[in-house]
């Protein structure tokens, strides 16, 4: 990192996986770096993702696939690190057809029809190889990452875009829902989704059920370190209610067993809530605030957070070059 005591530092608000992977590019690129944050990773939304890599409620599809295939490569070097709690997991998606193949097929590897017995009668998908993400371990492991690099970790949490601008003149925007308040965003929406910790049973794939006319989606993601597996789950626009639904956690489990009858003996650990951030398209540009401030939005990733992580922080250093120069 470049230290220049006579600029002031570049203030990434947000630490959740998008902030952390601004913040970590930024710094890479020799910028000095703080991180506001109203809440530590481990307590933010991305904390309670099922984070499989998969392109999923996020636009616009020409962008997010670009990103997404950026952030597939860095993960798959990441999993090289046993520490980073990234693994590359073999597993299935159901009913191909009803997806979007730009957005993911070019970035996995070798991809094959399912068999006889890998899901249920009637049903068909394709089997590949993606990373998965045990996200506490993630967020730990990308805020460890971030103080090394020499970043600096700040709680703040603010009511106005200027109260940033009290202290630099250069910020990146990664605070997800809540820019819908802080920038006045009325296009940023909620999509509440509700998971389940299961232990108990081992299962050595993902699945990944996702919505079709019916608009449930479903899908099994393990995690390794913890043996334990996240169950899901719901999409559910504009609804914020954290509280987690006893009769919605029974349908999950009910709905992932079908598709994994191992799921049967399992034992739940907790139900979760988190909301995702979604928006219209994804929200990553840069604002000229006037002659001297100037913001890096990046958010509005919907449930595409970690899968479009690597790509977007990458988008986000190439403005701040441009803008500010590199290292400065």
């Amino acid at each position: 990192m470049i230290e220049n005591p006579s600029v002031p530092p570049l203030v990434v608000l947000g630490a959740g996986v998008s902030g952390l992977s601004s913040a970590i590019e930024l710094l890479e690129r020799g910028y000095q770096v703080e991180i506001w944050t109203r809440d530590l990773p481990a307590a933010t939304t991305s904390a309670v993702a099922g984070a499989v890599w998969f392109p999923f409620h996020a636009e616009p599809p020409e962008l997010v696939a670009v990103w997404a295939r950026e952030t597939y490569d860095r993960l798959a070097e990441l999993a090289a690190d046993p520490s980073s709690g990234i693994s590359m997991c073999e597993g299935i998606l159901c009913d191909p057809e009803l997806q979007d193949p730009s957005l993911w097929r070019d970035a996995v590897g070798p991809i094959r029809a399912t068999v006889e017995g890998e899901l249920p009668a009637g049903r068909k998908g394709e089997v590949f190889t993606v990373p998965i993400a045990e996200m506490p371990v993630y967020l730990d492991f990308l805020q460890s990452r971030f103080l090394a690099l020499g970043g600096t970790l700040r709680l703040r949490t603010l009511s106005t875009m200027n109260e940033a601008f009290a202290e630099t003149d250069r910020v990146v925007n990664c605070t997800g829902l809540d820019a819908r308040e802080l920038c006045g965003d009325a296009k940023v929406f909620s999509a509440r989704g509700q998971v389940v910790r299961v232990s108990g049973v081992k299962v050595a794939r993902w699945v990944l059920d996702p919505p079709g006319p019916d608009g449930v989606v479903s899908y099994i993601v393990p995690r390794f370190k913890k043996e334990e597996i996240v169950l899901g789950g719901t999409v559910e626009d504009y609804i914020e209610d954290r509280t987690p639904n006893p009769e919605v956690t029974q349908e999950i489990l009910d709905r992932c067993t079908k598709l994994a009858p191992e799921l049967s003996e399992c034992r739940i650990v907790t139900p979760k809530v988190g909301l995702r951030p979604c928006r219209s398209s994804v929200r990553l540009e840069i604002e000229e605030v006037d002659e001297r401030h100037a913001v890096i939005h990046n958010y509005g990733h919907g449930g595409s957070g970690l899968t479009l992580s690597w790509g977007c922080a990458r988008e986000v250093a190439d403005l701040a070059d441009r803008r500010w120069g590199v290292g400065r």
